[in-house]
């Protein structure tokens, strides 16, 4: 599977996910048999025994949501840089490149 094909499958399982969850997942106190449990109005989702990874699960589709603009940011970027009109001199830009007067200014502001 390609890696586009991988971000594709996260977008769409993520999106899936969040049609169905109508607020925020909560972690909630634990229960008799000491787990840990998380969910979102009265349904449960998951059960950890420790409350980090509980933490974890009940931020994931947040913590998701944000990687996938990241990749989709510095994507933009690379698109740029690769893009073979950017490496060519424009009458309007005084004999330099957008590759040159860009000055790297893209790449810095995508890391």
């Amino acid at each position: 599977m390609s890696e586009q094909n991988k971000i594709d499958e996260i977008k769409a399982v993520l999106a899936a996910a969040t049609e169905i969850r109508t607020s925020p997942w909560n972690i909630g106190t634990p229960s008799p048999n000491g787990c840990i449990n998380i969910g979102s109005r009265g349904v449960m989702v998951a059960q950890c025994l420790e409350p980090s990874p509980a933490d974890l699960i009940a931020k994931a589709p947040e913590y998701i949501t944000y990687l996938l603009q990241e990749i989709e940011r510095e994507d933009e970027a690379l698109k740029w840089y690769a893009s073979h009109w950017n490496h060519e001199v424009q009458l309007e830009d005084a004999g330099l490149t957008s590759m040159q007067l860009d000055n790297g200014k893209r790449a810095r502001e995508a890391l």
